[in-house]
């Protein structure tokens, strides 16, 4: 059973967006299904420390294509939004920190935190950026003929 779950309510409606998105969803579940079938704290923890690696490369890889795009369609609140992924990736960096550190126990922690922030940040922010960008590329294709 996966820890977080994709559904269709969460599509923005870019083909590039959504795949991504479901991507981190698979990142999610894929290393949480590692670590709980793992045997012990310190497989637990390479498992986390893996997953946070990962999780914040593709989500850094993630928020250019995303940002790249609304700034391209001139989105009005692209500068909020860039604030949004900012404070992800800083979050995600102190948990990091902290798994450095030696605190073991917080692999949970941490599928909770990147799971609630994509479903979150996707149903809520991203949904903003939808009919602005979906308007902007109809007149550009309408443009273009």
């Amino acid at each position: 059973m996966p820890f977080v779950e994709w559904n269709d309510k969460l599509l923005v409606g870019i083909k590039i967006v959504d795949e991504q998105h479901k991507h981190l969803f698979r990142i999610v579940n894929n290393l949480f299904d590692e670590v709980t079938a793992c045997h012990s704290l310190d497989d637990e923890s390479v498992i986390t420390g893996k997953f946070m690696e990962q999780f914040q490369n593709y989500a850094a890889l993630h928020f250019a294509a995303e940002e790249y795009i609304l700034a391209e369609n001139k989105y009005k609140a692209l500068d909020q939004h860039r604030a949004e992924h900012d404070d992800f990736v800083s979050q995600l960096r102190l948990l990091r920190q902290s798994h450095a550190a030696g605190e073991l126990a917080l692999s949970f922690d941490v599928f909770k935190f990147a799971s609630d922030w994509i479903a979150e940040h996707i149903k809520v922010s991203d949904q903003k950026y939808v009919s602005s960008v979906k308007k902007m590329t109809l007149n550009n294709d309408q443009s273009a003929k």
